[in-house]
């Protein structure tokens, strides 16, 4: 399966010669659904993308750019601001997530 990332590689390998490409991945990041999470704070939450499935994706799209005989760089964003997303999440959701931050080892992790 060619992936549009891929598709543009290759194209971009055809037309210019290119024989590397980067990929900006977030890390992988315990995002949940943090709706749920306000209504049941103490509850068991997954986040929304599991890490297997993050690492699944990442693993599937640096394959598809090698078998198009492009070397892939993978680069990460820096870490978000922990305090600040809190802000952003305990503001529309309400800081009864807080207990379920604090339950899981905090915001930054």
């Amino acid at each position: 399966m060619i992936t549009p990332t891929c598709w543009l590689a290759d194209r971009e390998r055809r037309h210019v010669g290119i024989s590397r490409y980067r990929i900006n991945r977030g890390r992988w990041q315990r995002n949940f659904h943090w709706d749920e999470v306000a209504k049941n704070p103490e509850g068991d939450h997954e986040p929304i993308v599991p890490i297997e499935s993050y690492l699944e994706n990442t693993t599937q799209l640096v394959k598809q750019i090698q078998d198009k005989h492009v070397t892939p760089y993978l680069l990460t964003l820096p870490p978000l601001d922990p305090a600040r997303y809190y802000r952003s999440i305990a503001d529309k959701f309400g800081h009864s997530i807080g207990h379920f931050v604090s339950h899981v080892g905090g915001i930054e992790h």
